[in-house]
């Protein structure tokens, strides 16, 4: 296929997130910590994994981080009887 030609500027490439869907299994419960299990991440993207009690304000938890392999646990304090994961692609 061509190139192109004719740009007025520095073109970029815009990779997007990948297909595989993540997944994040149900917590495993180590008491007084919990143990989240996140399978089909892609290394070298930027992920955030955030916590909501009613599935509707979302709230950052930790900082944003990038996987060295396509499996983690993130380990966190089970402070609450009840809560909501997901895990955000940052672009």
């Amino acid at each position: 296929t061509s190139p192109g030609s004719g740009y007025t500027s520095v073109p970029s490439v815009v990779i997007s997130a990948p297909d595989a869907p993540l997944q994040l299994t149900a917590p495993t419960s180590i008491s007084p910590m919990v143990a989240l299990n996140i399978d089909n991440l892609v290394t070298n993207l930027t992920y955030q994994l955030q916590s909501s009690s009613d599935l509707s304000v979302w709230t950052n938890v930790g900082t944003p981080f990038v996987p060295g392999a396509t499996t983690d646990s993130i380990y966190l304090a089970a402070t609450n009887a009840q809560g909501f994961f997901q895990l955000q692609y940052l672009p």
